[in-house]
């Protein structure tokens, strides 16, 4: 499971099977700026993503791709 949590207490979540990777989190990542796109076209003015020390969080793909 990964998860992820808004300022405001929601809480937004994929569960997979198998192990937690830069797929996995690409995944996350993508649903959910979709997700706040539908509520503001701006989001990315006002919204700030803070990430764990997890080996995916920093590698070379999600750098370039995030």
């Amino acid at each position: 499971m990964i998860a992820a949590i808004s300022n405001y207490g929601d809480l937004f979540y994929t569960i997979n099977h198998g192990p937690t990777n830069i797929s996995t989190f690409m995944f996350l990542i993508i649903k959910l700026c979709g997700h706040f796109y539908t509520l503001d076209k701006n989001w990315r003015a006002n919204t700030i993503i803070m990430l764990d020390n997890a080996r995916y969080h920093k590698g070379k793909t999600t750098i370039r791709d995030f």
